[in-house]
């Protein structure tokens, strides 16, 4: 049993589950408990309930390890900066997140762009956004299971997955080439646009766009 506060300080920076073996009273000291979670964000299982319901520990726990917020109080649960900084770390750990959070777009698009698995956790709206579903199968091809049935009927989102799932069976480089090549594409049309305006100026803009309206 870890009885002081150097002791317990002393062994919680060399490894944060030694946390389990400290006095009540110290698994309730914030300085003891921070230097914890800092070294393994799972120490916070071990933390008393008042440093799982601080707001500071919490999020220093999230950013070792994502899933410690499945040790996090209920109120910190439907925090939205804490459930963020959370899912941002570990997208899985979206479904130990309030119910509320599991509906907020923001937080499910943060959670399924770092793990498409994310999406099982989201609300049954945000499964059927077609923005969340491609950002999951983007990441993760086979995250396209938790998606709603009815937008897989979408003849837009059907196309959009056939082209997900075409570019996840390339390998890695060529994946990486056909990224790089709609970058420069991009760039060469944005370039192309620039040094006609520069030739023709805002009036000729103006005179080119008046001609496609009457087209």
């Amino acid at each position: 049993m870890l009885s002081t506060r150097e002791a317990a300080l002393a062994a919680v920076q060399r490894n944060g589950y030694a946390l389990q073996f400290a006095s009540e009273e110290l698994r309730a000291d914030r300085e003891v408990v921070l230097a914890a979670v800092k070294q393994h964000g799972w120490a916070l299982a071990h933390a008393s309930e008042a440093r799982r319901a601080d707001r500071e520990v919490v999020l220093a726990a999230l950013q070792q390890d994502g899933f410690a917020l499945f040790h996090a109080s209920q109120a910190l649960c439907a925090d939205r900066e804490v459930v963020l900084a959370a899912v941002e770390q570990n997208g899985l750990v979206l479904r130990h997140a309030s119910v509320a959070m599991r509906a907020d777009r923001e937080v499910v698009l943060a959670a399924v762009k770092q793990d498409g698995y994310a999406l099982e956790g989201a609300s049954e709206t945000l499964r059927a956004d077609a923005e969340v579903v491609l950002a999951a199968v983007k990441q993760n091809v086979y995250a396209l299971i938790y998606a709603s049935t009815a937008l897989l009927a979408d003849p837009f989102m059907a196309r959009e997955v056939r082209e997900a799932r075409a570019l996840a069976r390339l390998p890695r480089l060529c994946r990486f080439l056909l990224a790089r090549h709609r970058q420069e594409s991009a760039a060469r049309v944005a370039a192309q646009a620039d040094g006609w305006l520069i030739r023709h100026g805002q009036d000729g803009f103006a005179r080119a766009c008046k001609r496609q309206r009457a087209e």
